[in-house]
């Protein structure tokens, strides 16, 4: 594989030359998405065994067929309407999509499937594997949905998408908060520190109760809140259900526990702390803060359903049913135990991820009650 990271380097260091040292958060987007280089429009395969990282999606199409179930119990609340639209952000490889549409039952020929994919790499990958699947367009947003047949009525949701939201680095230093800039030096790029960026850095961190100790680190994703506000006027009656690592803010902005933020980069399936090295070659994450959701959300007019564990969400929705089929134990099966096991047990991606659901529009009882994905198991 040719090493995209040399071009990367060159345009990223000629942008700081000229304009002076760049936001971590816009250094993160140009190692992430540039256009030609970044990790996520190359022609590489950044997720699976032959990738960077797995995500729940690579362990078995388990996770795909309780999505699809709760997507079925979701039209039903909303009196089964026609369409009925599944929006799903970054989808990565489109193994999920395929997932979730292979298992649709009473919704399969009225489903209308969107994907909103930023990365032009992996659309042409999403497009091969969900060929056989009619109702599926891949759409740049979802304003664009809405002049099609009706007025989005449905289901937004995204599976590891705003973990890999350009975030904003600050410090708090002896003189204050200061921001986590990167600049260009002989061996490579840096961190210097400055004054914020913007304003909406300290009104987010003080907006959210949030209080830093001296030389605490932390991560802002300011990207999150024009995401969601973006998703809630596209659509006029649903759910917005999101699924990422990450905890409330009282845990991640919490010394004892994050003091140098929650920051990490994967390559090759090892996990690093230093985002400077390997620009384009690996990928770039920060743990997902909920409480932030939430509260936009509600500023949103949304109603915050519940937050919970994956491992509540997909027992919720008959993981473990698949487990009672009645076959006899083969390789296959043994493989699909031990995909369960990895998305629910505790420690593991059971407890890291989690499921928050809102919803917009539903005032009736019935739209509005508990989903099985939030159902309390002890």
């Amino acid at each position: 594989m040719p090493d995209t990271s040399l071009d990367l380097r060159q345009i990223i260091a000629k942008e700081i030359k000229h304009r002076g040292p760049v936001t971590f958060a816009r250094y993160m987007d140009l190692c992430l998405y540039h256009p030609q280089h970044g990790y996520y429009n190359t022609a590489r395969t950044p997720l699976g065994k032959d990738g960077d990282y797995y995500t729940s999606v690579h362990l078995g199409s388990a996770f795909g067929r309780c999505m699809a179930r709760q997507m079925e119990e979701m039209w039903r609340k909303l009196g089964e309407p026609e369409p009925f639209f599944i929006i799903e952000y970054g989808a990565g490889d489109g193994h999920l999509a395929r997932d979730v549409l292979a298992n649709l039952q009473g919704l399969a020929g009225i489903c209308q499937y969107r994907i909103i994919e930023k990365g032009c790499h992996l659309r042409s990958v999403q497009e091969q594997r969900l060929s056989g699947f009619d109702q599926v367009r891949s759409v740049n947003e979802i304003a664009e949905i809405s002049g099609e047949k009706a007025p989005v009525v449905g289901c937004v949701f995204s599976n590891e998408l705003i973990d890999a939201f350009p975030v904003h680095r600050v410090v708090m230093s002896s003189e204050g908060l200061k921001e986590l800039y990167v600049t260009v030096v002989e061996e490579g790029f840096q961190y210097s520190e400055g004054t914020l960026s913007t304003g909406d850095i300290a009104r987010h961190l003080s907006g959210h109760g949030i209080e830093l100790v001296d030389g605490q680190v932390a991560e802002i994703n300011l990207a999150a809140a024009g995401w969601l506000k973006g998703v809630t006027l596209g659509l006029d009656r649903g759910y917005i259900l999101t699924i990422d690592y990450g905890d409330l803010s009282r845990i991640l902005y919490d010394h004892n526990i994050y003091p140098a933020g929650t920051l990490s980069c994967y390559r090759q399936h090892s996990r690093t702390d230093d985002p400077l090295i390997y620009p384009g070659e690996q990928d770039i994450t920060a743990h997902v803060d909920f409480s932030a959701l939430q509260e936009w959300g509600a500023e949103l007019g949304l109603a915050n359903l519940g937050l919970v564990p994956q491992r509540d969400f997909l027992i919720g929705n008959g993981i473990l049913e698949s487990l009672e089929t009645g076959e006899e134990w083969s390789q296959r099966r043994f493989q699909e135990l031990s995909a369960i096991k990895s998305l629910i047990l505790p420690g593991g991606m059971g407890d890291q991820f989690k499921v928050l659901l809102q919803s917009k529009g539903l005032d009736g009882e019935g739209a509005a009650a508990e989903l099985s994905g939030l159902k309390k198991l002890y």
